[in-house]
């Protein structure tokens, strides 16, 4: 009865072993497929002639997949193509799949919950790391160093029915809990507003240039519109890496070429 009873003992610890390493290999064993990874900037012909039928299948298959789906975020160097969403309130898509709408401690990117597609800034949030792994927005802190901007400054919002097309403008750190003289910028958090009097564009810029990685020599004024990335900062829950992009075209889609 002991050896029984001993050998049940044993099993148990043997079964909690094995569900504990599935739960800690799980992303190795059970990889989340790369939302997006279909497409390709050479069929939809970025910066050229659009091919309005291979991006308009790839907008209705991720559509399918969760009708949130609001558009891709690609930059031409490849350093990012994530899939978008709108959401209802900042919890929404925080710890929310893509695909399932089941809790994912990576989440989904989403558009600030007060902007639209005819608001003046677009903040798009995202997280960067994930058990120390690497997710959807962790590219993003390449743009902190000034030799990788050449290459990485461009970048396209593609929608349903156009391309719009955005440079990096303002990369810079925003201290959130507003006690960090080195970062005096969030002021309030002006990074996410939907819209800007000239007067408070002003005001935000300036505390930008005050606090910016690099001069990039793009300039944006009240004139323009241009979307916001805010992500987190590793080892710092006191810093948000922002990077800001000014609109420089839009190409519509021609549903009858």
């Amino acid at each position: 009865m002991k050896n029984i009873k001993r050998s049940i003992v044993i099993l148990i610890v043997l079964i909690a072993i094995a569900l504990g390493s599935i739960y800690v290999f799980r992303d190795e064993l059970f990889p989340k497929p790369r939302i997006g990874a279909s497409l390709d900037l050479g069929e939809v012909g970025i910066g050229s002639d659009v091919d309005y039928s291979e991006y308009e299948a790839l907008y209705d298959e991720l559509y399918a997949i969760n009708s949130d789906y609001m558009g891709t975020i690609v930059f031409d160097s490849g350093l990012v193509e994530v899939p978008v969403v709108y959401a209802d309130d900042y919890d929404e898509y925080l710890r929310t799949d893509f695909e399932t709408k089941e809790y994912y401690d990576g989440g989904t990117v989403y558009l600030d919950p007060n902007a639209s597609l005819d608001s003046q800034n677009m903040t798009f949030y995202g997280h960067t790391f994930l058990n120390g792994e690497r997710v959807f927005f962790t590219p993003l802190h390449d743009l902190v160093e000034k030799e990788n901007y050449e290459q990485n400054k461009y970048l396209s919002l593609i929608l349903k029915d156009e391309i719009r097309r955005y440079q990096v403008a303002y990369v810079y750190y925003a201290d959130i809990l507003l006690d960090n003289p080195e970062y005096p910028i969030a002021k309030g958090m002006e990074y996410m507003f939907p819209e800007f009097s000239d007067e408070a564009l002003d005001y935000y810029l300036n505390g930008i240039e005050a606090v910016e990685f690099y001069d990039t020599g793009v300039e944006i004024t009240s004139e323009d519109k241009f979307i916001t990335f805010q992500t987190c900062v590793k080892n710092r829950d006191d810093l948000r890496l922002i990077i800001v992009s000014k609109e420089i075209d839009r190409i519509a889609f021609d549903e009858n070429s």
